[in-house]
């Protein structure tokens, strides 16, 4: 599917301001969300800070008083005496809802009148005192005096054995939490080490019975965290029906409670909820009015003028020269290409008077183009060069290229004299082929024949490197299809052949480094040649940019002029015992053809891979050798 310029370019430009507009939006929420959240995490502590500050307060108000109360009783045990000392301290305690006295006739409690006002009452109680006793005065659950359900009360006995204690109510220290603003439905509780409420949350019966349900999940959680050896942590967050809170916990350092904030998300996050969905909105309607000013903008400055270099290059496919005029535009790029289309124009009419115009235009017309030459055919592929030839040329330097010419004139002599073409010389090698372009049905043994009289001629012309040192040949031979023909532009051809035969012969001339050897031939090249060459069968390898192994052998000689050596019948048995996991065999064999040829390079690589083999087998090995490079 095909889609014009005007389309990509609004396409870009509305890309553009969405992900810049998206980026805006999403920096801008994160940062209201982190600030909304630092804000209810400082509204938490400020809360937990004031109601720990009044309850400490308080609770050091109760143990003062039931101190003050405990010095009058001891001082006089008079009933009198005994009266005022309970209800003298009760006017100053906001939390204390009564002071009681167990004395030898019973408990008289003095009770605190609360909201409804009034005096202090003394009173008869029954029931109130704790359970537990301590050695000293101390904070345990009780029952409120008054009758207004559980409480703690600070107890301890007094000299004489009687007992003495301050009363706080639940219920006051639940009014107390119900006077803390905790955001617009938040609220405050109490928490004790086993996960149950001691003092529940305040405020609307709907919003109380969530921050129940709340509190009730973060006491479960403190009671799992606590059977497991684990503290309280300082914030837990919790869902409930889709609603998230996030509570802040402060431990109140008496019995082990836990002082609870209960903090609603959205009572933080809902105006930027909504601020969210306004300014998304607004996002929207601006990327649609860019969207539109972008495709009048693009049309305008862009489309236009693309749109009449189009019409020139399609003045161009056709040949239509003359039509072509330097189309001048505000934007530098178009400018320039609209000058190139002109001056091409210019420099194809001057080309024009060597090339038949109408020619060209029949074959533009009808798609037609001028066919380089190529075909497929079988043939056999010679690559050769000079080993270590680059450090010669790094050494000698210009002085270099009279050994390089005479190489390159020997192998070409080599070539031509055995009906073979010279493709091309890269640098000091030399590629020639048989078979193309005069079709041969047997071009192996011509090759073979050229590829031992470029070592041997190589060799008696006397070429040397810097050191003094005889130049060796490497010489790579491989028979097989190719593409043959002229291969190249419009304006450069070249005879050639490409395929991967051509590239298996370059990789054998290079794999001559790996054994020291002078000639590699592949399977191909020796069925073909027969038992007119005398070779020895090298490896199995894979060479670089191959995954299958290929069998190469080393050419030898011509079985017309030479016999086969001894040795060869020594190396191709420790051949076969290595591909066979027979390492210890295949080392005693190629010491035997060492002792005949010593120096062999394939006989002492195989034996370093034998060796390696033994001290460290591979499972999944296959005789295959991998040629790490070309």
């Amino acid at each position: 599917m095909r889609t014009g310029l005007q389309t990509i370019l609004t396409g870009i430009a509305l890309g553009g301001v969405l992900i810049v507009a998206g980026c805006v939006h999403v920096a801008w929420w994160r940062t209201a969300t982190r600030n909304s959240t630092a804000l209810a995490a400082e509204i938490e502590r400020q809360v937990t800070t004031s109601v720990r500050h009044e309850w400490w307060t308080q609770v050091a108000g109760a143990e003062a008083a039931w101190r003050a109360a405990a010095r009058l009783i001891e001082r006089d045990g008079s009933p009198a005496a005994r009266d005022a000392a309970l209800t003298q301290p009760l006017g100053s305690l906001s939390l204390v809802t009564a002071l009681a006295h167990e004395g030898t006739q019973g408990t008289v409690a003095a009770i605190e009148p609360g909201a409804r006002g009034g005096e202090v009452r003394l009173q008869a109680a029954m029931g109130i005192w704790p359970v537990a006793e301590t050695l000293g005065p101390d904070w345990l659950a009780a029952a409120d005096p008054a009758g207004a359900g559980p409480a703690v009360a600070y107890v301890g006995r007094l000299a004489d054995g009687t007992r003495l204690g301050a009363f706080v109510a639940l219920s006051r220290f639940s009014r107390l939490l119900g006077q803390i603003a905790v955001g617009r439905t938040g609220g405050a509780a109490v928490i004790d080490p086993a996960g149950r409420l001691v003092v529940e949350p305040a405020g609307s019966d709907r919003d109380r019975t969530k921050l129940i349900k709340v509190t009730r999940r973060v006491g479960e959680a403190l009671a799992q965290r606590a059977a497991r050896g684990k503290a309280a942590p300082e914030r837990i967050a919790v869902e409930l029906a889709g609603e998230r809170f996030a509570v802040g916990l402060s431990p109140l350092h008496f019995q082990g409670w836990q002082f609870a904030v209960i903090v609603p998300e959205r009572d933080f996050l809902a105006e930027i909820d909504a601020t969210t969905r306004r300014v998304g909105i607004g996002l929207a309607l601006a990327i649609a009015l860019a969207g539109l000013m972008a495709a009048a903008l693009a049309k305008f400055v862009l489309v236009r003028p693309i749109r009449a270099v189009v019409a020139d290059l399609a003045h161009l496919e056709r040949f239509e020269l003359d039509a072509l005029v330097h189309r001048r535009s505000r934007l530098i790029e178009i400018d320039q290409l609209s000058a190139a289309l002109a001056r091409m124009a210019a420099g194809l009419a001057n080309f024009g008077r060597f090339i038949p115009v109408d020619l060209v235009r029949e074959l533009v017309a009808h798609g037609g183009r001028a066919e380089l030459g190529g075909k497929s055919a079988r043939i056999t592929i010679l690559f050769a060069d000079l080993a270590g030839f680059t450090r010669l040329a790094e050494r000698l330097g210009p002085a270099v290229l009279p050994i390089a010419n005479r190489f390159l004139e020997l192998a070409s002599e080599a070539v031509e004299q055995r009906a073979g073409t010279v493709d091309k010389f890269i640098g000091d090698a030399v590629m020639a082929f048989w078979g193309a372009p005069r079709p041969e049905p047997h071009t192996a043994l011509p090759a073979c024949r050229a590829a031992l009289a470029i070592v041997a001629e190589t060799a008696a012309a006397g070429l040397m490197d810097a050191g003094g040192q005889p130049l060796r040949v490497r010489v790579g031979l491989h028979s097989g299809e190719a593409i043959v023909g002229n291969i190249g532009s419009r304006t450069r051809l070249n005879y050639t052949a490409i395929g991967d035969s051509v590239n298996l012969a370059s990789r054998l001339e290079g794999a001559n480094k790996v054994y020291g050897t002078a000639i590699l031939i592949s399977e191909e090249t020796r069925r073909e040649a027969g038992e007119a060459i005398i070779v020895r069968e090298v490896d199995r390898i894979a060479v670089y940019g191959r995954d299958h192994g290929v069998t190469v052998y080393e050419l030898l000689g011509l079985a017309a002029t030479e016999t086969r050596p001894a040795w060869v019948e020594s190396y191709e048995r420790a051949l076969a015992a290595y591909r066979q996991r027979r390492f210890d065999d295949a080392l005693g064999l190629i010491d035997a053809c060492l002792a005949q040829r010593p120096q062999d390079g394939p006989a002492m690589a195989l034996a370093e891979r034998c060796r390696d083999l033994l001290a460290a087998p591979l499972v999944d090995w296959r005789p295959v050798h991998a040629l790490q490079t070309k």
